[in-house]
């Protein structure tokens, strides 16, 4: 189930390529994979397949060659000291830190649909460097990985399902804050669709009520003249005030959709944090 979801929304790889994890395994003398995670962003911050694995002595790097190959760059758990995450709302760094004057001994960049599976390494790594030893079932590697990039969706699917009105009701609450700028807004657009609807009506009241009479002969032609400068006059003010309305609508409605998506950024970040320090 976790792998079908992985594949289906997230469309990135379900479990580590079998080719990888036995040069990995091979390269730590046997030594079998605890956990891994997708590195899915590179030095320049686009989208790649570099993975990251942890053994119980090891930590493995393993980043995609020109020719189809992998380098893999193997680190001994024993020269880790300090284990360092940078959090972004698109993109996060994990450092893995020796010693204090030395450069990072390895540097991974991921996406936040990769966050869980990022910090089940993590913990493992702090609580080692703590003094408390924590070692998955090496069998468990791909439960482990699948569970923690699928769960954000098996968590949303489970909140909307069955309760469209109240994902509707909910998705209304964060524009509670911003009432007055929500109100103006659809005032405006009132007001543009009302100034949209007269101006066929004066055009209709100036043909039949204006030149077929003065034309017939039945309307005086400065009573005509007159009407005819109030409709057009009427129809220049309506076009004044529908382009001002929907100018002031573009402007609210454009700001309101950058504040209501900074809100759920950030409501999204503190859920997965959250997520991740419940993992184990």
């Amino acid at each position: 189930m976790n792998q079908e979801i992985i594949s289906r929304y997230i469309r990135q790889p379900a479990q580590v390529p079998a080719e990888l994890r036995a040069l990995i395994e091979q390269g730590w003398g046997g030594e079998r994979i605890l956990l891994y995670a997708l590195a899915d962003l590179d030095e320049a911050l686009t989208l790649g397949e570099s993975w990251i694995a942890l053994g119980t002595r090891h930590v493995a790097l393993a980043t995609p060659g020109v020719t189809g190959s992998w380098t893999i760059e193997s680190i001994d758990r024993k020269h880790i000291r300090t284990v360092q995450v940078t959090p972004g709302l698109s993109a996060n760094t994990l450092l893995l830190l020796g010693a204090p004057d030395e450069q990072p001994l390895a540097t991974v960049r991921y996406t936040q649909r990769q966050r869980g599976a990022v910090e089940n390494i993590r913990f493992v790594l702090e609580e080692s460097l703590a003094g408390r030893a924590v070692t998955p079932p090496p069998e468990d590697a791909d439960r482990v990985y699948a569970d923690a990039v699928a769960r954000p969706v098996r968590d949303a699917q489970a909140l909307v399902a069955g309760r469209e009105s109240a994902v509707i009701f909910r998705l209304l609450g964060y524009l509670s804050p911003y009432r007055r700028q929500v109100t103006i807004g659809l005032i405006a657009a009132a007001v543009v669709t009302l100034a949209s609807l007269v101006p066929p009506y004066l055009a209709g009241f100036l043909l039949d009520r204006v030149v077929r009479p003065a034309q017939a002969g039945v309307l005086d032609r400065s009573e005509a003249a007159r009407l005819a400068w109030l409709a057009v006059g009427a129809m220049a003010l309506l076009y004044i005030v529908r382009q001002a309305a929907a100018h002031i609508r573009l402007r609210l409605m454009s700001v309101l959709g950058e504040w209501v998506a900074r809100d759920l950024r950030a409501e999204l970040y503190g859920h997965i944090q959250r997520l991740s320090l419940s993992l184990f």
